[in-house]
């Protein structure tokens, strides 16, 4: 087992659970924002608007998956064998994780992917992505305060706005146990939506005094909302506050790790939590 990070140097780096670093890939011309592992793959998107492939056996590009025009910000594994990718060109697109592509103009390097869908409709950055299982659906949330909801159908159609917040979406998770989709916000707001009806049932205010910009879901369906300085633990049936978490550093990123989170800072660390 690995530990993944990327960093504003363009580099993606890997680390053995004891926190040695393993392997430094290099090849994207900015800054490294989001990753993804997909159908034996590893992926990564960038501020140079493109997602790379990686073979995870040979640690070479075998794709470049080319479509964005703006920075990449986000990456999600979707219906069984597609990634989505959200941009600040206001687009989601969905990839064939295994495309072969073309060669590129000059003939060298790795092949050039296509996407297999475009989904537009945001009118700014799309800033997150969530993928439900059940429901067969993706999520989309968006610097103009909006969440859409698209069917993973052939025609990959917007089935829902979902409104209300009063600032960019900045997170949005699936808790699949309990069937529904929570959305946080730079207006410091939790809106918890039930899957499917798409009713509005809380708006939980409490609990962050800034930005709450990264969650995370738990196996046992307990949702981890993070703000510059705090993590908060929720219970989602029935919602309510466990505990907040004084954290050490301002975090970029968060993921589970077995039963444990793992959190990205901004000063470049990584914080494993029990």
């Amino acid at each position: 087992d690995m530990v993944v990070t990327g960093g504003q140097d363009g580099a993606i780096k890997m680390w053995d659970p004891s926190g040695r670093l393993v392997r430094s890939l290099e090849k994207h011309q900015g800054a490294v924002l989001a990753l993804c592992v997909a159908g034996g793959n590893l992926f990564s998107s960038s501020s140079d608007s493109e997602v790379l492939r990686w073979s995870l056996s040979t640690f070479q590009v075998t794709g470049v998956f080319a479509g964005h025009t703006e920075t990449v910000g986000v990456l999600e594994e979707a219906v069984r064998g597609t990634i989505a990718s959200g941009s600040a060109d206001d687009t989601v697109l969905v990839w064939n994780c295994e495309a072969i592509g073309a060669p590129p103009r000059d003939r060298s390097g790795p092949p050039v992917c296509s996407a297999v869908h475009r989904l537009t409709g945001h009118s700014d950055s799309v800033l997150c992505l969530a993928w439900s299982t059940s429901r067969r659906l993706l999520m989309s949330g968006s610097n103009d305060q909006t969440v859409r909801v698209w069917a993973a159908d052939s025609a990959w159609d917007c089935v829902r706005v979902l409104g209300g917040h009063l600032g960019p979406v900045l997170a949005i998770g699936v808790v699949e146990g309990v069937g529904r989709l929570v959305s946080c916000s730079d207006d410091r707001q939790l809106r918890v939506w039930t899957l499917g009806a798409w009713e509005l049932v809380r708006e939980a205010g409490d609990g962050h005094g800034s930005a709450v910009n990264n969650m995370l879901v738990t196996a046992d369906n307990q949702v981890i909302t993070f703000d510059d300085a705090t993590a908060v633990v929720w219970q989602t049936d029935p919602w309510g506050l466990l505990r907040s978490v004084r954290l050490q550093g301002e975090v970029c990123a968060a993921r589970m790790l077995g039963g444990m989170v793992m959190t990205g800072n901004f000063d470049g660390t990584v914080c494993v939590w029990r």
